[in-house]
């Protein structure tokens, strides 16, 4: 048995071009915000630095996309493990923004700010909701399939009427016997 890996469908490469498009979006914004930085006079641009984890957790994710358009462009199976470790990545980043309390909207009189909390969760949630089901589509396309090579048929050996095994004897032991032992009388 071989492992036959799936043909690309149109839907993998736009996953494909989708990730690639995600870590080019982070690293853009990145060189930008830094950009802004350098340039800016301004101390409010420097009073909020990036935090650690979420830097580390921003670079692995951008590495772990870049990684799943190569491998889902090979139609690799571990394109699916790299897409569900990022996928777990993102839940976990996703409820421990919901425990310190940063995605939660304020229930107060309605103001400005209580509307853009619940679209930041929102939009959080449907690209969570997207990244699930692109890792399922890609479990599904990229599940490996073996092929069977098939066994060709043995041509059928006419026996000699005088030949057949009696009931005494096994029919591997005729085929197996010498002539001379077949012909012993017993």
């Amino acid at each position: 048995m071989t492992e036959v890996r799936p043909e690309r469908t149109p839907v993998a490469t736009f996953i494909c071009a989708f990730e690639v498009a995600i870590a080019a979006w982070v690293i853009l914004g990145r060189f930008a915000v830094y950009i802004i930085r350098s340039v800016a006079s301004s101390p409010a641009y420097h009073s909020y630095p990036t935090p650690l984890l979420q830097t580390v957790v921003r670079d692995l994710d951008v590495l772990l996309a870049v990684a799943a358009a190569v491998t889902l462009w090979q139609m690799r199976r571990s394109a699916f493990y790299l897409l569900a470790t990022r996928f777990v990545l993102s839940f976990v980043w996703f409820g421990w923004g919901l425990l310190r309390g940063t995605s939660l909207p304020v229930a107060h009189d309605g103001g400005r700010s209580e509307i853009i909390h619940v679209i930041r969760l929102l939009i959080a949630l449907c690209l969570l909701l997207l990244n699930a089901a692109i890792t399922w589509y890609v479990y599904r396309v990229t599940k490996p399939r073996t092929e069977v090579a098939p066994i060709p048929e043995a041509t059928p050996q006419m026996e000699e009427p005088g030949e057949s095994p009696d009931e005494d004897h096994s029919t591997a032991r005729f085929y197996l016997a010498s002539d001379e032992d077949q012909r012993k009388p017993r």
